[in-house]
């Protein structure tokens, strides 16, 4: 083999080697936002509920009538700078109340500026958006998230999601007439102290 044959096989070898260790480009994945408002126990007016929206979802699969592989935008997505996370409060009667906004916040109840003032059934409700539309954020794949809407989804950069269970407010609890007794024997220390105090003044 000639010197120059020689240089062309190693340099063709070196040039496979590359090509065989480069890395794969990354791709933009076309998906589905799917909010999940979670589920709440019942709580006592006065008490407050720990909103959590970290189980929705981006979902690789664009079409509605099927969930294909899902990442989970609180422990898949690094940056949840684009989403709007916004929470809604109906009565019984879905009457708005109010709304709160981030993916996980603490709603406080009974206060005079809360949105639930007294006990009853609520319904709650988490609307996930990325904003603008347009955007894209990048997925644990390395691979980018967007969305292409279509005839059957034309909006998959946005979902809306009622809670599974109503949340249900019960009326503040009431201390028992037993936890009364407990204060008994300072209140019979007091009335003996006072009557002491005055039949000292009076001798």
């Amino acid at each position: 083999m000639t010197g120059l044959k020689k240089f062309l096989v190693a340099g063709l070898t070196m040039a496979a080697s590359f090509a065989v260790a480069a890395p794969a480009s990354a791709a933009k994945i076309n998906g589905e936002l799917l909010a999940d408002a979670g589920t709440y126990a019942p709580i006592a007016l006065g008490e407050s509920v720990a909103l959590d929206g970290c189980g929705s979802v981006f979902d690789y699969n664009p079409s509605t009538s099927t969930t294909g592989q899902t990442v989970s935008l609180c422990n898949g997505v690094t940056d949840l700078t684009p989403f709007d996370f916004t929470w809604s409060v109906y009565d019984e009667g879905f009457t708005f109340l109010g709304y709160l906004e981030n993916v996980t916040v603490v709603m406080t109840t009974g206060g005079l500026t809360d949105i639930i003032t007294a006990a009853g059934t609520y319904f709650l409700s988490l609307n996930v958006t990325l904003s603008p539309s347009s955007s894209t954020f990048a997925l644990p794949d390395g691979n980018t998230a967007g969305f292409s809407p279509s005839p059957l989804n034309p909006s998959p950069n946005s979902d809306t999601a009622f809670s599974g269970v109503a949340l249900i407010v019960n009326p503040a609890s009431v201390p028992e007439p037993a936890g009364a007794l407990l204060l008994l024997p300072a209140l019979v220390y007091m009335a003996r102290r006072q009557r002491k105090q005055r039949s000292q003044a009076a001798s």
